[in-house]
């Protein structure tokens, strides 16, 4: 993964007043290719675990151009469930905050932050068939079966991703000047949106804060031709727009908004397109990267067209298949089917089911669906239901429990909890949100958590989420 070296002088990331040129970029990646050229014990496998930053690219090109395999932790993460993630990769070494552990301040993006680089013992080879091609990023899935799933991505994959989303309509380019609100741990955040801005000699810009007036005053100020963000993202700015209509300063004509990480609300749709402000959509999972986009908004609802890289089938079930050359995943899983005669091979061509439920126009352009499993999204992150109930079934005065997800108009979906428990008035909700915060990350935690007598099921002994939706959850919450 290169970094542009066509205007060394052009600013390449930018932050407040905090900015590097490109030139500058590739002389502290260089410098930290060195550092770790300098540990020669440092063959493959790293850790980073660093809050968003400059700080935190730098590491990733110079892990990258070492052809090193890379685990990028997500900072909201718990130290527990950072530990599960570490345990099945093995790192040789890892990349870290000095003194400290990464940050999850919400809505704070530090430019620079002082890193540490250490070595860690590993004490056995991991027992495991190596990937035929170059491992070069490792992320992990949300846990639905209450572990999470290990997500190989080769150089080879990463590569032919970039390279599609080079071709589509719209998509940055030298001069753009590209907003990043979203997670650089994720692949919206850093392949589709920094990665690829920097191959191509874009200025990739973050706001100091996520904060509405501080974001709109970046657009503006910034001249910003693209955002990425979220829908969490758009309902912030939601009033900020009208707001700057008032004054005379106007954000560039030819901004384009792109959003990902689940549906647009479609009110929200209605009202930016009647400002002019096209939100196109960006469709992908973690397994293959993107697989579609469109930054025009049009038409409504769609997410394009499927990538040129893939191929891709539609069942009669209506749920989206891929073709891929090898499994995403370090460990079998279910979604994955080998082809025919080869299920030994643990890196097999096969299908990856996506889950996701679709349809295609006449065009080929693509609409997603619902999900044919428990996941939801949560300000565009994947939240598991499942591995939230079996969190709480672990607590000592819970019996049972059941996690329930609608959607709200004002605030998108929301997760509530049913707890049974024969020690209720010993318990309270703030008690039981404490307790899960040292073992979910914040974004996990339900909303409200209710007390019930008994969870519904059927004869089959499958909860009926239905009457806990329509009994509850539009209900207040009744007081501990």
């Amino acid at each position: 993964m290169r970094i542009h070296e066509g205007a060394f002088e052009r600013v390449a990331l930018r932050c407040g007043s905090e900015q590097r040129t490109y030139r500058q970029l590739i002389d502290v990646v260089k410098s930290k290719v060195n550092e770790l050229d300098r540990l020669a014990c440092i063959r493959k496998r790293v850790v980073v675990d660093l809050p968003d930053s400059f700080t935190m690219l730098e590491w990733v090109y110079a892990l990258w151009q070492r052809e090193n395999s890379l685990l990028l932790l997500d900072p909201r993460l718990t130290a527990a469930e950072k530990a599960d993630r570490e345990r099945m990769f093995r790192p040789e070494a890892g990349v870290s905050v000095q003194n400290g552990v990464a940050s999850a301040a919400f809505g704070v993006f530090s430019p620079q932050v002082d890193a540490e680089l250490a070595l860690y013992h590993v004490e056995e080879q991991i027992s495991q068939t190596e990937s035929p091609e170059q491992d070069a990023l490792i992320q992990f899935s949300s846990g639905s079966s209450g572990i999470p799933k290990m997500i190989v991505r080769s150089k080879h994959s990463i590569l032919a991703e970039l390279e599609d989303y080079a071709t589509e309509p719209y998509s940055p380019g030298t001069d753009s000047m590209v907003l990043c609100l979203v997670p650089l741990c994720h692949s919206f955040g850093l392949l589709s949106s920094a990665i690829h801005t920097l191959s191509h000699g874009g200025t990739l810009v973050f706001p100091e804060m996520l904060k509405p007036g501080i974001i709109m005053q970046t657009i503006v100020e910034q001249q910003i031709t693209h955002v990425y963000g979220v829908a969490f993202h758009y309902q912030l700015l939601a009033n900020e727009w009208d707001k700057q209509l008032e004054t005379e300063h106007r954000w560039h004509p030819e901004l384009r908004l792109l959003c990902s990480g689940g549906p647009f609300p479609e009110t929200l749709l209605q009202t930016m397109l009647s400002r002019g402000l096209p939100v196109g959509q960006q469709y992908g999972m973690s397994e293959v990267g993107y697989i579609a986009v469109q930054w025009s908004g049009l038409p409504i609802g769609s997410v394009g067209s499927i990538a040129k890289r893939l191929q891709a089938e539609v069942t009669d079930e209506g749920e989206l298949v891929l073709a891929l050359n090898q499994s995403p995943y370090r460990f079998e899983q279910a979604q994955w089917v080998p082809h025919s005669g080869t299920d030994r091979e643990a890196y097999a061509g096969g299908r990856l089911f996506t889950q996701d439920l679709v349809s295609l126009d006449e065009l080929g352009r693509l609409y997603i669906g619902k999900r044919k499993n428990d996941q939801v999204s949560i300000g565009g992150l994947k939240v598991a239901i499942s591995e939230i109930e079996q969190v709480l079934r672990t607590h000592p005065q819970i019996v049972d429990a059941c996690v329930v997800s609608y959607e709200q108009p004002s605030s998108g979906t929301v997760l509530e909890a049913f707890v049974v428990s024969h020690e209720a008035a010993e318990l309270a909700e703030s008690i039981i949100k404490e307790w899960l915060s040292d073992r979910l990350a914040r974004y996990k935690i339900p909303r409200r958590i209710r007390f019930i007598n008994e969870i519904p099921v059927s004869p089959a002994g499958k909860i009926i989420r239905g009457v806990l939706l329509k009994e509850y959850c539009h209900e207040p919450a009744a007081a501990n």
